[in-house]
């Protein structure tokens, strides 16, 4: 009996640590179409209405934990939806700590999306007044970003993480939470954002 224990338990915590699997997109188009949508697009007919849970009647977009995986690992899973090769995902972000509202960007032990320059306003396409959204652009890197090993190795790898106004400003809002209270929320979950993934080739 000790031994079938045993077993279990290492099964268990084996099935615990695999990744998890991209979700195939319920509508991947009709053929010929390429999927290549404007910023305020994503913001407006997919995030929008992911975070508050309308339904997408048309919905091209992979879910799954990008930061369990290299992007390469990833993309070879995933069928581009876009023109160009280009992959649309719907990814949970985790805090980088239990105090504050910083994402985790590390991907295992070996590599991490590093942010670049400032974000880029998102405004409606109708009331150009509105900031609808932000456009982060990041890049992947090989190595580890702080430790005593710290080491970096620039990829070809990009990804434009897009958010919109409304999480902005709950980010925002909850910091300001935190300092009055001095108490630390027990879920590491912080929300979900729509991330645009692809390869630039230096000839490109």
């Amino acid at each position: 009996m000790a031994d079938k224990q045993i077993i279990a338990n290492n099964e268990r915590q084996q099935h615990q640590r695999q990744p998890q699997q991209p979700q195939q997109p319920p509508i991947l188009g009709y053929p010929g179409l390429k999927f290549d949508p404007c910023d305020h697009e994503l913001i407006k007919n997919f995030l929008e209405k992911k975070i508050n849970g309308i339904e997408l009647r048309y919905n091209p977009m992979y879910e799954v934990n990008i930061y369990e995986y290299h992007p390469r690992d990833l993309t070879e899973r995933c069928n581009p939806q876009g023109k160009n090769d280009v992959w649309y995902f719907f990814t949970t972000r985790e805090k980088r700590n239990k105090f504050g509202v910083r994402p985790a960007r590390n991907v295992g032990d070996n590599g991490f999306w590093k942010a670049m320059g400032s974000d880029i306003k998102i405004r409606d396409d109708v009331d150009e007044n509105k900031v609808i959204g932000l456009r982060k652009s990041l890049n992947y890197f090989e190595g580890r970003q702080s430790g005593v090993d710290k080491s970096e190795t620039t990829t070809e790898w990009r990804m434009h993480e897009y958010q919109t106004i409304d999480q902005v400003e709950s980010s925002k809002a909850k910091i300001e939470e935190q300092k009055r209270n001095r108490h630390a929320p027990t879920s590491m979950r912080l929300d979900v954002v729509l991330c645009k993934i692809f390869c630039k080739k230096e000839a490109a």
